[in-house]
């Protein structure tokens, strides 16, 4: 194997590694915060559990495990895609922050829905072709 094959290799294991801890870490507080989340905990969780399925499509990159790391893609890629389908669509009320320019502001609950919910039907779509891609290759 070639030095630069090598160094990449090892360069997305540690991205998977770091990716992965992160997770770990959110669900970790999650778990001694759980009263205090402002959002269900079915979507905090699956928030961070996007940060280990990130971590493990790319330790899976790393070990030449190509077609199992595409599955994860699509798992990560999909709860984001759920998470944001929440903010976006959820019944209840929603508030976010935004800032442009460092300066901080609070948007209207519509801006906030609309953008949540633009991005999400944008990555269910990113996920639907990457589980056709996925299928394809299967057979």
């Amino acid at each position: 194997m070639h030095l630069r094959a090598q160094v990449e290799r090892r360069k997305r294991a540690w991205a998977g590694l770091f990716c992965a801890g992160i997770g770990f870490f959110l669900l970790v507080i999650m778990g001694w915060h759980q009263p205090t989340l402002q959002v269900p905990s079915s979507i905090g969780y699956l928030a961070a559990a996007t940060f280990v399925l990130a971590g493990a499509a790319l330790l899976l990159q790393a070990d030449g495990r190509e077609r199992t790391a595409s599955l994860f893609s699509f798992l990560a890629i999909a709860a984001l895609a759920i998470v944001g389908g929440w903010v976006g669509f959820g019944s209840g009320p929603r508030g976010c922050e935004a800032s442009v320019g460092g300066l901080s502001f609070l948007p209207e609950e519509m801006v906030c829905r609309v953008v949540f919910g633009i991005g999400a039907v944008l990555t269910a779509l990113i996920a639907l072709i990457l589980l056709w891609s996925i299928i394809r290759e299967a057979s």
